[in-house]
């Protein structure tokens, strides 16, 4: 009997620990997908940094010559994506139109929710920005 208790306690914190790992990881990637999206600059330019870096094993003379023309890339990347966000909408809008009439009727109203869950999300992303 003690035996099994001591199982049990083992278990719910292993549980635990896993469950509590899974909410960070996703709160972690939700929290950088959320800083791209916003457009930071800063944060665009030092991921494309650590790709290269941990990639190709840059040098410190290697990484300091090559960290403007990153930040320039972010920096036009982001103008590029700004300039395009009508294209996209109109892209995506026409996707949840179409798929809305592929779906039953319940699937179809959870789409259009789904939809304009994340517009406004992204509007308050864009918001954010503005500030």
């Amino acid at each position: 009997m003690h035996r099994r208790k001591i199982w049990l306690g083992l278990s719910i914190i292993f549980i635990s620990g896993v469950l509590i790992g899974a909410m960070a990881d996703r709160f972690y990637v939700k929290n950088k997908i959320a800083r791209i999206m916003k457009g930071d600059q800063g944060y665009m330019s030092q991921l494309i940094l650590q790709e290269l870096g941990g990639d190709l094993k840059l040098t410190k003379e290697e990484h300091e010559k090559v960290a403007p023309i990153c930040r320039a890339a972010a920096r036009d990347l982001l103008m590029l994506r700004r300039e395009q966000r009508d294209q996209v909408d109109k892209v995506l809008e026409r996707a949840v139109c179409d798929n809305k009439k592929q779906l039953c009727l319940e699937k179809g109203q959870q789409l259009e929710e789904h939809w304009e869950r994340f517009k406004s999300w992204r509007a308050s992303l864009a918001d954010d920005l503005s500030h």
